[in-house]
């Protein structure tokens, strides 16, 4: 069930991000809904702790699942809603390439086109080992933190958390109401604005200072997420936005799974501050390699859409 389920989210996660563009008729409407599409989610993951401790009063943990298979059908229902006129309808090529070659010939084809967009290319890079270093710092050392460094109360775990939670619900509505000229420079100046909270989280000896710094880190994701989210939408070609996106996805994926894979022997080995603090200096490596390579300048995009498929295939 696992597997189905992880292998059906991988199709639509992409499929979603390649759809929005077509209920979204401009950047600026379509960096509000990647806003408020990022924003429930992140929404749903801070409150269902809570909803889990008043369930669980007078519901079985096994109908749990049931719960979960509703919400679902629910959003399957209200994706069908929109009708045919909202469907997704990418550029075709005219001739397919066909079976493990063709799957090839695919994934390098977006592979090129995310290198001819340098500044996606270096963002998409640097997300990788953002990710590295935000699953060891938060999912693994803030409760380290809470525990051998501040009260040792759940209380003081459960502050950190939900104050990264309800500043992320903020940015996303700051950073999608915006009109955004300088895309570049914000995609890494979130990096810089995540570190920078990290670094505050990881000198905190009291819990308000934590809180002030899990605030800090939490507004930076926004800044750099919906910004590259808008720009696979608006760069690239229809046909292969949900490629970018999954590429998007596995590097992302692949930094996370090696961050938490370090973090039990960077922890045993060092201290807790020590290691979150070098977590957000690499953040801020990140952005300022982005700075040092772009600066504030605003490189035009690659023409994808007019060069994907010569008319003479």
């Amino acid at each position: 069930v696992g597997a189905v389920i992880g292998a059906l989210g991988a199709l639509f996660d992409p499929a979603l991000q390649a759809s929005l563009p077509a209920l979204a008729e401009d950047r600026q409407l379509l960096q509000a809904t990647n806003g408020l599409m990022d924003m429930t989610r992140r929404l749903a993951r801070a409150i269902a702790p809570s909803i889990v401790g008043v369930l669980a009063a007078f519901l079985p943990l096994s109908q749990f699942f049931t719960l979960d298979a509703i919400s679902f059908v629910i959003s399957a229902v209200a994706i069908g809603s929109l009708g045919r006129r909202f469907r997704w309808q990418p550029e075709r090529r005219r001739v397919r390439s066909r079976a493990i070659a063709g799957v090839a010939t695919e994934i390098a084809q977006s592979g090129r086109l995310v290198y001819t967009h340098k500044p996606l290319a270096w963002s998409l890079g640097g997300g990788g080992f953002t990710n590295l270093a935000w699953n060891i710092a938060f999912l693994v050392g803030v409760p380290l933190l809470a525990q051998h460094v501040l009260s040792g109360s759940i209380g003081a775990f459960g502050l950190i958390v939900g104050a990264y939670g309800v500043t992320n619900v903020i940015g996303n509505l700051i950073i999608g109401s915006v009109t955004i000229h300088r895309r570049v420079a914000m995609l890494f100046a979130g990096r810089l604005v995540m570190g920078a909270g990290f670094l505050v989280l990881a000198s905190a000896h009291s819990v308000p200072v934590a809180v002030i710094g899990s605030g800090i880190a939490a507004f930076g994701g926004p800044m750099g997420d919906l910004v590259q989210l808008t720009m696979i939408q608006t760069d690239f070609p229809s046909s292969q936005i949900g490629k970018v996106y999954s590429l998007r996805s596995t590097i992302s994926g692949v930094g996370g799974s090696l961050g938490l894979l370090l973090a039990v022997p960077l922890f045993a080995r060092f201290s807790v501050a020590a290691v979150i603090a070098v977590c957000a200096l690499v953040m801020i490596a990140v952005g300022i390699s982005g700075f040092i390579r772009f600066g504030f300048s605003e490189p035009a995009p690659p023409l994808a859409r007019e060069v994907e498929f010569p008319s003479s295939l």
